[in-house]
């Protein structure tokens, strides 16, 4: 090839690179590993924007690895706290109601601190479109999808007179479900074994009987014989809950001795004890605070958290908070 060829080749050879580079640089920025501190939001309907709830979330890498899941609670609201480093990450939200979405996560998502925030409305799914009938035996996996671990259930408690109901409300540390050769439901919660005609769970908003729920995959006529009421009304309904625990975001131990302060007119304060737990009872809508400070100076300070309360009675927003150690 003579010398003069191999100028005229050269630029197009030296732009071609370049090109080539460009497109390659162009990728990585939207298909990398980067940070995710927290990733939260709300999931309404898009018809009538009304929240979901008990929608699955889930941040999948690019393997479709599950990093790190939860499911939105009675407003609608999901919270995702130290998600950590995620490989391609995408964001997937499931539901037997609605259609299923999921949304490929890039940096332009991130704010300053590091956090993703999603609101995300989905599209119902037509009945005509869903399954008509229901096989036996699944009737222990539909109820446990009302019982999610940090949710909360109301369990309808022995009543002196007919019509006169008493309720309890339970913190749901653990599930477990399965059914009886007649495919009844048998239902274990904390490591008790409850009777599902006695539970009501967070359902469009109310709290519904759950044996009513299930009425498609059995007999209704032991819902329909106990005089129960379907719904509860919301004088049996106890003032929304903020809950969760402190942990030790190195060895994920909770941490005892945390002061736990919600910033609103009473400045009501808590200390955790050896479980890192802390709770407390919101009779107000609106937005509040809550900040915590760690025993002696073996932590850094988190900033303080912003919670948005939607309802007085029946909610709960689950929010642990995770404390670095000081170095």
């Amino acid at each position: 090839m003579s010398h003069n060829t191999i100028s005229i080749f050269l630029p197009k050879i030296f732009f071609i690179v370049i090109f080539l580079v460009s497109i390659a640089r162009s990728q990585s920025k939207d298909w990398i590993e980067f940070q995710v501190k927290n990733c939260s939001g709300t999931v309404t309907a898009r018809i009538d924007g009304s929240p979901i709830y008990a929608i699955k979330v889930s941040v999948l890498s690019g393997n479709k690895e599950i990093k790190d899941s939860t499911y939105t609670n009675l407003e609608g609201n999901f919270n995702l706290e130290h998600v950590g480093y995620v490989w391609k990450p995408r964001i997937k939200f499931d539901s037997p109601d609605y259609y299923n979405k999921t949304i490929l996560l890039k940096p332009k998502h991130l704010n300053s601190d590091n956090e993703i925030i999603l609101d995300i409305s989905l599209d119902p799914i037509p009945d005509d479109k869903k399954p008509l009938t229901v096989e036996k035996g699944t009737i222990d996996e539909r109820a446990i999808t009302f019982f999610k671990v940090g949710g909360i259930y109301y369990h309808l408690a022995s009543n002196e007179k007919p019509y006169e109901f008493k309720t309890e409300r339970i913190i749901i540390n653990n599930i477990k479900t399965n059914r009886t050769e007649k495919n009844k439901l048998i239902l274990w919660i904390n490591s008790s074994e409850v009777n599902p005609l006695l539970c009501y769970v967070a359902q469009s908003g109310r709290y519904e009987n759950l044996t009513a729920i299930l009425s498609g995959y059995q007999d209704n006529s032991e819902f329909e014989d106990s005089m129960l009421p379907r719904y509860l009304d919301n004088n049996l309904l106890e003032p929304t809950l903020v809950f969760g625990k402190v942990i030790d975001v190195t060895t994920n131990e909770p941490i005892a001795g945390v002061q736990v302060l919600i910033n609103n007119e009473s400045k009501d304060m808590r200390v955790t004890g050896s479980d890192g737990k802390f709770a407390f009872q919101i009779g107000k809508t609106g937005e509040i605070e809550l900040s915590v400070t760690p025993p002696r100076t073996k932590y850094k300070i988190p900033p303080s958290s912003k919670l948005v309360v939607t309802n007085t009675k029946g909610g709960w927003i689950q929010t642990n908070k995770f404390l670095t150690p000081k170095k």
